[in-house]
């Protein structure tokens, strides 16, 4: 599937034409800019308003947003700090707070401009009558606009994001009072992050972000003379809006920029102003995004002498052509199990068996027909999942250790518990029990008191239940 965006992808990557030019063109990180900002809502029941963050592109070259990242986990109160994220910490999908990556192959060309609908497209589209480049998070029936990435599994807190998360009232929003909204750059492997822009509003100094003493990093402006657009939001149908592509009055040398400046000193109150007429810009070049990885699933249990079966879900808007899962063991050299097709939006690729206790470490790798590929977890090989292999029991060692190995809660008409017999003997299932009824003193331990009732081993009430398998 194909759909019309102002973003695009290395066109060249995918019918393999102009691959010279392209390379020449497209710069690897850019002084991208934001440019609009909408911080105002309403309920969808009546929007007029809706979050959305607009990024320009000012130069005269496309620019790769592969490694650009967006956030506004800049709390010092939960000392959720971007540049954290090469730590493995960053902040995001707590608070309200979000912390999102572009998907890799996404290129916004000389002079234009994307916007991102932080209350998903739906809401995005009644308000405006028109579609986004991107929502933060899909807020509802999975449609052909592109999510952000996570870049941690739930730094997003809703919807498909990199990691399946769904948790409704968590998604990250922007905060009217006061907030920041930091543009930056990581290549995955450096120990610091590059600033590409930063955005404030408010008088609180609580979201504002100082990396002053932090080892890597020069210092910023503090949080004290840091100048805001405004000392508060804006009004409903207003926005907030870049008045100056120059950035006129900011410190050009000594900065954490990816450039060299100091995006913390950019006098926002001259440079930025609000708007009645809120624009949010795009244009219509073909987008085709790299694909999105929306769960990466291992076996609930792998025991030892099995081998495992990886599974991952992708969102590709233009076919996958690959899925290759990475593994090792024991902190060894990565191994490979290429993937097959589910035909569900699914992937699975098979490892080498393994043996007792051992630590198994795995990513994978998904590309595109068009010859795009994209990491997950994002930050791979640094980042990865994990299991460890179980230890496969043999004849009479214990032969009724039955475990429970999946159970899926979300959605009543799609819960189920899955139990396994991991030995190599039979076991009889005619003594044994499943319940949830462990509600104050109504606990399944009193079955043995005998005259089991609601009101002793619980079960019929308060939603629980407590059960027997059938004989034989």
């Amino acid at each position: 599937m194909m759909k019309t965006f102002k973003v695009a992808v290395l066109l060249a990557m995918v019918f393999g034409l102009m691959s010279g030019f392209v390379a020449e063109q497209v710069q690897a990180a850019g002084h991208l800019l934001i440019s609009e900002v909408v911080v105002q809502t309403r309920p969808p029941a009546n929007v007029f308003g809706t979050e959305f963050v607009e990024i320009h592109n000012p130069t005269d070259s496309d620019i790769d947003l592969s490694n650009i990242y967006m956030t506004d986990a800049t709390s010092s109160t939960a000392n959720s700090w971007y540049w954290d994220i090469t730590n493995g910490g960053g902040g995001g999908g707590v608070g309200l707070d979000f912390h999102c990556k572009f998907p890799a192959g996404t290129i916004l060309p000389a002079g234009d401009k994307l916007v991102i609908a932080i209350n998903g497209s739906t809401e995005f589209n009644t308000a405006y009558g028109t579609t986004p480049d991107f929502e933060l998070f899909e807020d509802g029936t999975a449609d052909a606009v592109p999510e952000m990435v996570e870049v941690f599994p739930g730094s997003i807190g809703y919807g498909l994001g990199s990691n399946g998360t769904n948790i409704a009232g968590s998604e990250g929003y922007l905060a009217t009072s006061a907030e920041t909204v930091v543009l930056y750059s990581w290549n995955g492997v450096s120990a610091t992050v590059q600033d590409v822009d930063y955005f404030i509003w408010g008088t609180s100094t609580v979201p504002r972000a100082d990396k002053t003493g932090v080892a890597g990093y020069l210092p910023d402006t503090s949080v004290n003379s840091q100048e805001s657009v405004a000392s508060t939001a804006h009004t409903f149908g207003v926005s907030f809006e870049r008045l100056d592509a120059d950035e006129t009055g900011e410190i050009l040398s000594g900065g954490n920029g990816i450039t060299g400046n100091n995006e913390t000193s950019e006098p926002l109150a001259t440079t930025w102003g609000t708007s009645a007429a809120q624009s949010p810009e795009y244009s219509s070049i073909t987008y085709l995004p790299a694909p999105i990885v929306t769960n990466m699933e291992a076996p609930a249990m792998v025991f030892g002498g099995n081998t495992a079966e990886l599974t991952t879900y992708v969102v590709a808007f233009d076919g996958v052509a690959s899925a290759v899962f990475s593994y090792r063991v024991n902190d060894g050299s990565w191994s490979e199990a290429n993937g097959f097709d589910n035909g569900d939006g699914s992937w699975a690729g098979t490892t080498s068996a393994f043996a007792d206790f051992d630590e198994v470490d795995w990513f994978v790798t998904v590309t595109s027909t068009g010859g795009v590929s994209m990491v997950s977890p994002v930050t791979a090989p640094a980042a990865f999942n994990s299991f460890t292999v179980a230890e496969m029991l043999g004849p009479g060692d214990s032969p009724a250790h039955l475990l429970l190995t999946e159970i899926c809660v979300l959605g009543s008409d799609a819960e189920f518990i899955e139990i396994y017999n991991p030995t190599d003997e039979t076991v009889e299932l005619d003594n044994y029990y499943l319940t949830d009824a462990i509600y104050n003193d109504q606990g399944y331990w009193r079955l043995p008191e005998g005259n089991p009732a609601q009101n002793t081993v619980g079960g019929g009430g308060y939603n629980d239940f407590n059960g027997k398998f059938p004989d034989g």
